[in-house]
């Protein structure tokens, strides 16, 4: 989960969205294309933004890894 306190005001589906930016700096292509590209901001829970997945086998994989 992302900690998003400074940008309250933002929608999840857009602070989502520069996230991504950032990772796709970061990480190897391959694993950012595959894992992280396909998803979405859905919605804050208090200071974290809910990320939707594609399937669950991208949950199971990324749910450790973010959280």
């Amino acid at each position: 989960m992302w900690n998003c306190e400074e940008s309250v005001d933002r929608s999840a589906r857009a602070l989502w969205k520069e996230c991504l930016g950032v990772l796709s700096t970061k990480l190897k292509k391959e694993s950012f294309s595959t894992w992280l590209k396909p998803t979405v901001g859905l919605e804050f829970e208090g200071e974290n933004v809910v990320i939707g997945v594609p399937n669950q086998r991208a949950k199971e994989r990324l749910s450790g890894r973010l959280s």
